[in-house]
């Protein structure tokens, strides 16, 4: 999901980090760690399929909106 929210041009540190807030396992320092080193690496996200198929699509999207024509 950081690496999709990432390529899509959303804050690292507004946005992407806030997205895990509410997880049982939260931790904030681990996962400021965990997002920076996937936005530093440049890792390239799941596709559309694949964020559907584990249910983390983030919502209407131009590449969504496509998808469901």
């Amino acid at each position: 999901l950081a690496s999709f929210l990432a390529a899509e041009g959303w804050d690292p540190e507004e946005v992407i980090m806030r997205r895990f807030e509410h997880m049982p396992d939260y931790d904030a320092a681990e996962t400021a760690k965990q997002v920076w080193f996937i936005v530093a690496k440049g890792y390239k996200p799941r596709g559309c399929r694949k964020l559907k198929e584990f249910n983390m699509c983030p919502g209407p999207c131009p590449r969504h909106l496509l998808v469901n024509l």
